[in-house]
């Protein structure tokens, strides 16, 4: 008996051991004992999903899986060898990660778990850090009756002076059980919530059809936003796009098949159609058999090299598209070639439309604008016309804004530019597409007028580099007909035109002889077009007879080309009037340089009133005034007086006409309001040496109507001016209360 009792204290002592040493390591005893219940607003777990290295499945159809984080990406190594979609492996570890509780169930109470999804439809997962250790380990059930409720991040509308946050509805919640030995006791209703950037289905969708979706469904592994190159290759011509570096500010550049700038924004929507292109399934490589990828078998060639992070830049990531299986199929087959003899061991199926998008030709890619240049290259321009007119533009510090804006320089006028025809300008150069790429191997420039251009233009970049370009006119050859029945015009080839004179008919006038009504806005006849001299034929016999009367006349067209290439481009009609070279389009809009100290007195001639005269002394601020010739300083209001200097002072014009406005020169005979300043002139040394005055004259554009604006004139400036109504009305306004 004494032997038993010494047994069974020993084994007390071991058992009392144990927890001990569970004590120490585990800090609690609930591997031995359970744990307690979690309560609502609990997380199941707590790890840190940066720290995820590895992801193990158990789909409810049987399908294993095996995710790791290899060199930053996620691949799958069961049941396929592949890349893995880097949006479901997150989608599953920010699931995981962010398990709240809304409800607890105690298993003892639970008499068959079928009912929560958690026999034959369960799915377990498993997840582990980068060392190896176990994260989580759950079974995940069934989607309850009803969906929790997230509270948004962002700010909602106050209440009661406190900021409410939104509410707003996520998926259905879902039935977790853990399992953790010491965890296995409880079920958890948890909340299934998903950033919708990476997940817009309920989390138990992404375990379906054996685990497809784990698949990588995307075509570039890497984000094209960090291409280096693209090629593009449809089996007849490769285009060729390529940069320098990642920079924003760095500029794309057609490479091939010509040396062109690039248009940015055709740019930016193939790098946005590349980034979203998306296969519809990814087979294994065994489902279909393909023929080799060479170029004869191929649809189309994707080629992407990408910059790493150390700069450099990667081998080609290559899209070989076959052509689909017969004409009108939604979906294509292609492969992914990862590397030099390396591809994904995949075939992806391709919807027919997104590739479809890809540019073609050259001209898709291309800058269409003049010079292909941006704003913020230019140092200065300087252009000369077919006159001998020359005008330079550059960038000057202006001292009185403190930064530096354009100067003009022309005949008749140098000072601060006119900003809105900087903005003309530079949008004609810079920003107007052109209307069509003429020729791209051009061996005679007389052929567009380029040999005596109308304009060139000499640009200076701040890369101390400097281009050239001309823009010229040619009269080119139209043809027209005119159908007599519909009075439907329509331009024709020469070829039909050619035809025509022949007496015979052509495949392209097969639409105008359909036409039985007469369409909208049609010139009246084909003279209005330029054709002074027309034929008429009768097409068809009896009913289906049609009269057309045809002719051809010459339009002007307007090239550009970049001085020293061969490139040439037609250009719109009108680039000439953008491209200003008249002093007065060149003006700053400031009317005068006037400061108020150095006015000494004005002279207010309203139509129908007396004639104010004022005197003024800056400096001692004072005032005196006469109404027709009787002193009124009694009754002047000094304030609206000082108010009225300085508008004077700072008064800017609309637009400027210059010195032809013959409308302005008859109204201003008459003007609405004159006002003299009588500006004091002062030498070198500072010393008065006259009084000289300057009047403004101010008159109504359409007497007898609402104005928007009002015609102006200086006397010591030939050139007439509009000037904005509200500035009028600063200036008319009654000094003599």
């Amino acid at each position: 008996m004494r032997y038993f009792s010494s047994i069974l204290l020993a084994i007390l002592a071991l058992f009392l051991g144990g927890l001990v040493i569970m004590q120490t390591y585990d800090g609690n005893l609930y591997r031995f004992f359970g744990a307690p219940p979690l309560g609502q607003d609990d997380r199941v777990y707590q790890f840190d999903p940066n720290e995820v290295g590895r992801i193990e499945i158990l789909s409810h159809d049987g399908t294993q899986a095996v995710v790791e984080k290899i060199g930053g990406a996620w691949v799958v190594q069961k049941p396929w060898a592949d890349i893995a979609d880097p949006l479901v492996a997150q989608a599953i570890i920010n699931f995981a990660s962010n398990l709240v509780i809304e409800d607890v169930i105690d298993r003892d109470e639970v008499d068959d778990l079928a009912e929560f999804g958690l026999s034959g439809s369960k799915i377990k997962l498993q997840l582990y850090d980068k060392g190896g250790r176990a994260l989580c380990h759950f079974n995940l059930g069934r989607n309850t009756a009803w969906r929790s409720i997230v509270i948004d991040d962002n700010q909602g509308p106050e209440l009661y002076g406190k900021t409410q946050k939104e509410k707003t509805s996520s998926f259905p919640t879902v039935i977790i059980w853990p399992a953790e030995r010491e965890q296995r006791d409880y079920l958890y209703v948890c909340g299934d919530q998903a950033n919708p950037a990476i997940r817009r289905v309920g989390i138990r969708s992404l375990f379906d059809d054996k685990l497809k979706s784990l698949r990588n469904h995307g075509v570039f592994y890497r984000p094209p936003a960090f291409a280096a190159e693209i090629s593009l290759n449809d089996g007849t011509s490769e285009l060729t796009l390529a940069r320098a570096n990642p920079s924003k500010e760095t500029s794309w550049r057609v490479t091939k098949p010509y040396e062109l700038a690039a248009n940015p924004e055709t740019v930016n929507a193939l790098i946005s159609e590349l980034s979203t292109l998306r296969a519809v399934a990814v087979h294994d490589e065994s489902s279909e058999t393909l023929a080799e990828p060479t170029p004869e078998n191929l649809a189309q060639i994707v080629r992407v090299k990408f910059f790493l992070p150390d700069g450099s830049v990667s081998s080609p990531t290559t899209v070989y598209v076959y052509p689909p299986e017969k004409a009108g199929d939604l979906i294509t087959s292609a492969i992914i070639g990862t590397g030099p003899n390396q591809k994904r061991p995949a075939i992806l199926k391709l919807p027919v439309a997104a590739l479809a998008k890809l540019p073609t030709n050259v001209n898709q890619l291309r800058s269409k604008t003049l010079t292909s240049l941006g704003v913020s290259q230019i140092d200065s321009l300087r252009i000369k016309d077919h006159e001998g007119r020359n005008l330079q533009l550059t960038l000057e510090f202006d001292p009185h804004e403190r930064a530096k804006r354009w100067h003009a320089t022309l005949r008749g006028y140098e000072g601060p530019a006119n900003e809105e025809q900087v903005g003309v300008l530079f949008k004609a150069l810079f920003g107007d597409e052109i209307l069509s790429f003429s020729d791209d191997a051009a061996t005679d420039l007389s052929l567009y007028g380029l040999d005596q251009p109308m304009r060139t233009i000499e640009v200076q970049l701040k890369d101390d580099s400097t281009l050239e370009f001309a823009i010229g006119q040619r009269e080119q050859e139209h043809y027209y007909v005119r159908h007599l029945k519909s009075g439907r015009i329509a331009e024709i080839s020469k070829e039909t035109h050619e035809a025509l004179k022949k007496g015979q008919s052509a495949p392209e006038l097969a639409p105008l002889l359909r036409a039985e009504t007469p369409a909208p806005n049609q010139p009246a006849d084909l003279s209005v077009l330029g054709i002074t001299e027309t034929k008429k034929i009768t097409i068809g016999s009896g009913s289906d007879a049609s009269t057309l009367e045809f002719g051809g006349g010459k339009r002007t067209h307007f090239f550009s080309s970049r001085i020293g290439t061969s490139r040439v481009a037609e250009v719109s009609p009108q680039i000439l009037t953008k491209i200003a070279m008249t002093d007065y389009r060149w003006r700053a809009k400031r009317l005068w340089n006037i400061d108020p100290f150095e006015i000494k007195g004005l002279l207010i001639q309203r139509s129908g009133q007396p004639l104010l005269q004022l005197s003024y002394n800056f400096f001692s601020q004072n005032w005196k005034a006469k109404l027709d010739g009787r002193d009124v300083t009694a009754s002047l209001n000094t304030n609206k007086a000082n108010r009225l200097l300085e508008k004077l002072a700072n008064i800017k014009t609309h637009r400027w006409l210059g010195p032809l406005a013959e409308n302005a020169k008859f109204q201003l005979n008459n003007p609405n309001l004159s006002i003299t300043v009588i500006v004091e002139e002062v030498n070198d040394a500072g010393i008065s040496v006259a009084l000289t005055p300057k009047e403004l004259r101010i008159s109504q554009v359409m007497p007898g109507a609402e104005n928007r604006f009002f015609y102006g004139s200086l006397s010591t400036d030939p050139d007439f001016f509009l000037i904005e109504v509200a500035s009028v009305k600063g200036l008319a306004i009654d000094l003599i209360d």
